[in-house]
């Protein structure tokens, strides 16, 4: 592809390629998380249901692995600062904030105490960490060092072994690890070739940079689409929005000829686990949205299991972002506008 930023123009970008490397040292991050792994379980457990308080990246990875609990019990994810009225005592909670500073998940985390909840924390330090050690509550402690939305490999794994100790999920250790192993495949395919920009993410990246991206996907694929928005909002300042299926049926595919003819983007993340039903949708969608004059990209998972499958979709969301942000000609690191939003609002 013509006019794309070669390697070695990568760093006028990106300082050091920093993002860069954090990319693509995930699949490493999810080895190493998994190595350290905190024993015995637990001798006195949760028997309830489960809620996860978080926000942004860290609550995208409390989707991903709650999605390894749902069999067994209720989980969901909140991203507020109020509990719902109906989490009582017979409730996990567990507060995920990379950073330990988070607003929203240490007004949970308080609140969670104060309902008798049982209670559980992950995090890098803050003050977060500060709250579980004076209550000698159960934390999981991350390594510190980068932004928050590139450690989401040890979030995720942090919040697995927190699940694991309850006596919620079985051990996971090994899936986790046969991830990482396919991440590293899957980079060597993609950004790790000498030619990136002719791979799926480059050919993504070069028709998005310009405009706004619409990620479409259905169950447990979600969290990846998730994903994806953060990443290209936050690296490459590029709009994106999530849509779900079924509930896009019903509203924006309406819509869809509008975005179009306004330049959006369209990527349909497929998986085994689509249901006809949702893959005849995605069909549909993808045809309309052609006809209509947009462009049209299908991202197919890979892996056995469907914790790797999602974060296959993850990381090619990920390597979409970073191409983006050099084509943006912007350094993917700093969120200047969430660092002073928080500052405002840190302030009554």
């Amino acid at each position: 592809m013509n006019d794309m930023p070669d390697r070695d123009q990568w760093a006028c970008f990106d300082p050091a390629l920093r993002m860069l490397t954090w990319i693509e040292g995930l699949p490493q991050q999810m080895k190493t998380a998994a190595e350290e792994w905190p024993n015995p379980r637990l001798s006195s457990t949760a028997q309830g249901p489960v809620v996860a308080a978080a926000m942004g990246g860290s609550a995208m990875a409390a989707e991903v692995a709650l999605g390894m609990v749902t069999a067994r019990t209720p989980a969901l994810v909140i991203r507020t600062d109020t509990l719902p009225h109906w989490v009582d005592s017979r409730w996990l909670c567990i507060a995920c904030s990379y950073s330990g500073n988070t607003r929203e998940t240490l007004a949970c985390y308080d609140d969670s105490f104060a309902r008798g909840c049982v209670a559980a924390s992950v995090s890098a330090g803050g003050v977060l960490a500060e709250r579980a050690a004076s209550r000698k509550a159960l934390h999981r402690t991350l390594l510190a060092g980068q932004p928050p939305r590139t450690a989401v490999g040890q979030a995720v794994v942090g919040i697995l072994w927190t699940l694991w100790a309850h006596r919620l999920i079985d051990d996971p250790r090994e899936v986790v690890v046969a991830t990482a192993d396919g991440l590293q495949r899957q980079w060597g395919l993609t950004l790790g070739k000498p030619e990136p920009w002719e791979t799926l993410p480059g050919q993504i990246a070069a028709a998005c940079h310009t405009g706004y991206l619409l990620v479409v996907a259905a169950g447990p694929t979600m969290p990846a689409a998730l994903r994806w928005s953060q990443q290209l909002n936050e690296n490459a300042k590029v709009p994106c929005y999530p849509l779900e299926i079924p509930e896009m049926l019903h509203n924006h595919v309406e819509g869809l000829e509008a975005s179009a003819r306004l330049g959006a983007c369209l990527v349909v993340l497929r998986d085994t686990s689509h249901s006809y039903a949702e893959s005849a949708a995605m069909d549909f969608i993808s045809a309309t949205f052609q006809a209509f004059g947009g462009r049209v990209f299908e991202v197919s998972s890979t892996g056995e299991s469907e914790f790797h499958r999602i974060f296959s979709l993850m990381y090619m969301g990920d390597q979409v972002s970073y191409l983006a942000s050099l084509l943006r000609s912007t350094d993917p690191t700093p969120v200047e506008r969430i660092a002073e939003l928080k500052r405002v609002i840190a302030s009554p």
